[in-house]
This record gives structure tokens, sequence and C-alpha cells, in this order.
């Protein structure tokens, strides 16, 4: 498995990204499921930026949000494959119900467009201009709660205009734009028939998983090191997919 090249359509400074295969050591830089999480492991596997910035630099930080959650899908589609899968606690009677649904399908439906933009600025109108959010307008808001971070946001994200006459219209082009994966579902309880919302976010949803996954990477090295007697590091520097390779072939020879 080579590099993963995930295009950034938003992101005016660059066209895509390559990624390398993710690795033990990557996947234990994991704790939670915050942003800055999030850009550390993005960060860590960025191999390099095409084409590059003209001033040389360039910051995963600086990717729009509806980006980046495009490349935690490529990433899961090229780990786990197509289909989401979760088990939830229905709201109504107490009884878990599996859900799962394709994440090709929803980026098909939630597709962005980048087109209007001049080197990432929006207008709404000759009085009005924009641009999106990205990751490191998202580390400002720790601080904020739930309302005030959404007032925040758009405040830095508005270039020209009146945030109280046309912050409605600016939220109302983003979504349109750069729409996120960070959504509302509806799913339903096969036990008593209820409907109900659910919340599907990818960069929690994948970060979760990764580490969730902690304990059983910690059973590989040992697998390995205990078979091969490689030091630890040199283990979790292997692509994920190679360590997990190596367990199968240590295993079937049991």
């Amino acid at each position: 498995m080579g590099n993963i090249f995930v295009p950034l359509q938003l992101t005016h400074n660059a066209s895509g990204i390559y990624l390398h295969p993710l690795r033990g050591a990557d996947e234990m830089l994991v704790e939670d499921v915050s942003t800055r999480t999030a850009l550390l492991l993005l960060e860590n596997i960025v191999h390099r930026v095409n084409p590059e910035v003209a001033t040389g630099t360039f910051k995963v930080a600086d990717i729009v949000t509806a980006d980046r959650d495009r490349i935690f899908a490529a990433l899961y589609l090229s780990m786990y494959g197509n289909t989401i899968q979760s088990t939830l606690t229905c709201r109504h009677c107490g009884s878990p119900f599996d859900l799962d649904f394709s994440l090709s399908s929803l980026l098909d439906h939630y597709q962005l467009s980048a087109a209007g933009s001049s080197e990432g600025v929006y207008e709404i109108d000759q009085d009005g201009r924009f641009r999106l959010p990205t990751g490191a307008d998202e580390l400002l808001l720790t601080e904020f709660s739930e309302t005030t971070a959404e007032d925040f946001l758009l405040s830095r994200c508005l270039i020209k205009g009146d945030i109280t006459k046309i912050g409605g219209l600016v939220q109302e082009k983003m979504a349109e734009i750069a729409p996120v994966l960070n959504l509302a579902m509806q799913a339903h309880c096969p036990e008593c028939g209820t409907n109900q919302e659910v919340h599907f976010d990818i960069q929690t949803f994948f970060l979760t998983r990764l580490k969730q996954e902690y304990p059983q990477l910690i059973r590989e090295v040992h697998r390995i090191a205990g078979k091969y007697h490689w030091s630890a590091d040199t283990i979790l520097n292997l692509p994920r997919h190679l360590r997990k390779q190596y367990v199968v072939l240590i295993e079937s020879e049991l």
C-alpha cells in the first residue's frame, strides 16, 4: 500500500496532499478526538504537498475544515473499507442496534464546490466577503461555549460586511460550498420501531476507532517482538498494513 493522494478542493494554497500509510507511531498519537490531535496526526503523515506553496510553507492547520473531513474519509476508506458501522443504544427502549451506511455514498451526497472563489475568498454581494474556516480557526475555540464559538468563528471568517446583517447568509453559503461531514442522521430501532436522530462526525468516528485499537496495537507489537526480536521503535515504524501482515503470518505458524 503506497502513499494516498487526497485533493484539497477548497484550500487555496495547495491542490492536494500525499499521505504515507499510518504507522503504529502515528496511531499512538491519538489520545483523544480533538482538532488539535487530528492536526497532529495529519502533520505526522503528510508526505508532501502538491503543488508546493510558492513561499515554500504549508501548514496542516490551514487546510479548510471540509477538506480535512475528506482527508479522514480517504484514510478510513483505505484502512477499513466503505462501510461505516456502529452499535447504538435506542433512547426509547434501551436495546442495542446496529447502524451502517456507505461512506462513499455520503461523500457523493455532500460534495464540495470551489466555484466563485478567488484565492479562497467568496462573495455574498459587493458588500459581503468571507473565507472558509480552517483548523487554525478551530484551535481558538476551546475557551468558548458552543453558541459563542459559532459567532467567533463566523467573525473570523467574515472579511467584509456587517455580521448582524449577512451572518446568516454567510453560514448558508458556507454550508452550500463546503459541507462538513459532521451531521445529524436518522436511525431506526428494529426492536421498538422508534426513529431517532444520531450524530455522525467523520473526524470523531475515525479517531475514536484508532484510539479503541490501542490495546490491539500493543498486542501486535508484543507478538512481532517475541517472534523476530525487533525493537518496539522498529515495529512501531512499520506501515500499519505490513505490521498486520506480520501478525497474520506469525499466527498462521502457530
